[in-house]
C-alpha cells in the first residue's frame, strides 16, 4: 500500500534525473576549477605593466589581421569562409567601452583603419601566452634556444587558462577538436614569432650598446696613457733641467 503523498517514478524519469544532475555537478566543478586557476594565476604570474599590456592588445590585434590574411589564402572555399568566419569572431564588436579599452592606446596609435581590435577573451588568452612565455624563458641568459616554438608552443597549449579561453573563442559544432586546436596553434605561432623578433632585436641593441661603451671605454683608456706618457715626459724634462 501506498503512503500519501508519495509517487512511483519510471526508470527514465530517474535516468534524466540523475543524468540533469551530474551535467550541473560537472559544471559546478569545471567552474571551481576555473576559478581557482584564475586566483592562483593572478597570485603567481608575473605582473605586467602597462605599457607591456598596451603592447600585447596590439599584438593581439596583429595576430587577427594575419590569421585573416592566411586563411584568406585558401583556395577552398568553404574551408575559406570556415576559417575566416573563426577570424572574424575574434574582433571586437561592441560599441560599449570594456576593461580593455584603457590598453588600447597603441592600437588607436597605430591604426590606420587595418588594424583589427580584439574582444576581450582573445586579449585574455593572448596575455596569458606573454605570462607562460615569461615563466619558461629566462631574459637575463637568452641563448639559442631560450624561443624555440615546439617547446613553447606545448607549454602555453597546456595552461589550464589557455584551454579556458581558447574553448570559448573556438567553440563551434561543426568543428572538430583537432581543428580548434589547429587555430590556436596558429595564434601562438604567430605570437612567438612577433616574440621571439622582439627579443632577439633588444639582444642586438644591447649588445651593440655594449660594444660602444667598450670602445668608448678603450679609447678613454688610450687618452689616458697618452696623458699619462706625456706628463712622464714632462716629469724627465724637469727633472734634468734641474740636475743642470
Amino acid at each position: 500500500m501506498k503512503d500519501a503523498g508519495t509517487t512511483d517514478l519510471s526508470d527514465k524519469e530517474i535516468n534524466d534525473f540523475l543524468q540533469a544532475f551530474c551535467l550541473e555537478l560537472i559544471g559546478e566543478i569545471f567552474s571551481s576549477l576555473t576559478s581557482l586557476a584564475q586566483t592562483t594565476f593572478e597570485t603567481t604570474s608575473e605582473v605586467i605593466s602597462d605599457n607591456d599590456t598596451k603592447v600585447l592588445f596590439y599584438i593581439s590585434g596583429y595576430i587577427i589581421g594575419a590569421l585573416m590574411k592566411k586563411y584568406g589564402k585558401i583556395t577552398k572555399r568553404s574551408t575559406r569562409d570556415t576559417k575566416m568566419s573563426v577570424a572574424k569572431n575574434l574582433v571586437s564588436r561592441t560599441t560599449e567601452k570594456t576593461f580593455t579599452e584603457k590598453y588600447s592606446a597603441m592600437y588607436k596609435y597605430k591604426d590606420r583603419c587595418g588594424l583589427k581590435k580584439p574582444c576581450d577573451d582573445f586579449f585574455f588568452m593572448v596575455r596569458e601566452f606573454e605570462n607562460v612565455v615569461r615563466k619558461q624563458v629566462n631574459h637575463t641568459q637568452i641563448h639559442a634556444k631560450s624561443f624555440l616554438k615546439t617547446e613553447l608552443t606545448d607549454n602555453i597549449m597546456d595552461s589550464f587558462m589557455v584551454k579556458h579561453y581558447s574553448a570559448i573563442l573556438f567553440e563551434s559544432e561543426a568543428d572538430e577538436e583537432s581543428e580548434k586546436e589547429h587555430y590556436l596553434e596558429d595564434c601562438i605561432d604567430y605570437f612567438l614569432t612577433v616574440r621571439g623578433f622582439a627579443v632577439a632585436k633588444l639582444v642586438n641593441k644591447q649588445t651593440a650598446q655594449s660594444a660602444k661603451e667598450n670602445k668608448k671605454t678603450s679609447a678613454s683608456l688610450r687618452d689616458a696613457l697618452k696623458t699619462f706618457n706625456v706628463s712622464q715626459k714632462s716629469v724627465n724634462k724637469n727633472s734634468g733641467a734641474t740636475r743642470k
